[in-house]
């Protein structure tokens, strides 16, 4: 991962917790607590999102081509829109899991690397 990519898909991170945050403080019992586990969740989920969107692209990659994501059901149209979203927040969601992953497997791939 280089840094353009990073930083790219951390823009969307940081968008990503603007919406789930100001949808928390829209909510009539969230002005009890200025910085809550949600909030914290999310600025933590906003920031490793671009290592767990790079996890999930890998896994799906060594399984199948780039050829099969632009084919069939996966062609451009409203459908493929849709799945981007539940991608994008499936990502977003379990960020923090994935980029342990990402992170464990780096290391193994290096370490396999280095014998």
């Amino acid at each position: 991962m280089d840094k353009q990519y990073y930083f790219t898909h951390l823009i969307w991170g940081v968008v990503m917790f603007c919406v789930c945050a100001c949808t928390w403080y829209g909510l009539p019992s969230a002005g009890d607590l200025a910085l809550s586990k949600e909030i914290v969740f999310y600025g933590v989920s906003a920031v490793l999102y671009p290592f767990s969107k790079k996890f999930l692209e890998g896994i799906a990659l060594n399984f199948t081509s780039k050829e099969f994501w632009y084919s069939g059901f996966f062609k451009e149209g409203t459908a493929k829109n849709s799945i981007y979203v539940m991608y994008y927040a499936f990502c977003y969601i379990l960020a923090v899991p994935f980029s342990v992953m990402f992170v464990m497997r780096f290391f193994t791939v290096r370490a396999s690397l280095r014998k």
